[in-house]
């Protein structure tokens, strides 16, 4: 399990890297898929293919393994998008980063620890679709900074930390 809630502990926000990161690559991937099925026949002719001296089966053979192949390679990029993640709960931040398709790395670190949060959004797209970094420096610890990467508004996700930050600061002064 990524994550294990602590007594009283509530998730605010799940946070994942933009779609668009996503987009760009798996459409390279399904041109990839496509490619040799539709832009080689055409290219050399349906009767140059009839004349190799390759079989039907080969033929479906490779193209089995080729789809296959694509299709694993589709799979570790949704999966790799999907699961890696940022949580916010009242009470701590936790980033799960996932590597591949067996593979995977949680930090957590303490709301109250928070020293600054920055955000870098350059470049034309980040501006034009409103995604960027958040770089959260923490107090002590071997890890003092957390970036989360390419994630969709920024701003409003700095916000909520910043929110769930002064009411756990409030929170333990009255107490």
């Amino acid at each position: 399990m990524i994550y294990s809630p602590e007594p009283g502990e509530v998730v605010r926000l799940i946070i994942r890297k933009h779609w668009l990161l996503l987009a760009a690559p798996l459409l390279l991937l399904v041109i990839v898929l496509i490619a040799p099925f539709t832009m080689i026949p055409a290219y050399l002719g349906a009767t140059f293919i009839d004349s190799l001296p390759v079989s039907d089966t080969v033929i479906v053979i490779f193209s089995i393994v080729w789809v296959m192949v694509i299709w694993c390679m589709i799979m570790q990029l949704w999966t790799d998008h999907h699961l890696d993640m940022w949580i916010v709960t009242n009470q701590r931040v936790i980033d799960v980063e996932q590597e591949g398709f067996f593979s995977r790395r949680v930090s957590t670190f303490r709301i109250h620890r928070i020293q600054d949060i920055t955000i870098d959004i350059s470049g034309f797209w980040n501006t034009l679709f409103n995604f960027g970094d958040i770089v959260v420096d923490t107090a002590g610890g071997q890890t003092g900074r957390f970036t989360m990467r390419d994630i969709f508004e920024p701003k409003a996700v700095k916000e909520a930390i910043s929110r769930e930050l002064d009411q756990t600061l409030t929170n333990e002064r009255t107490s």
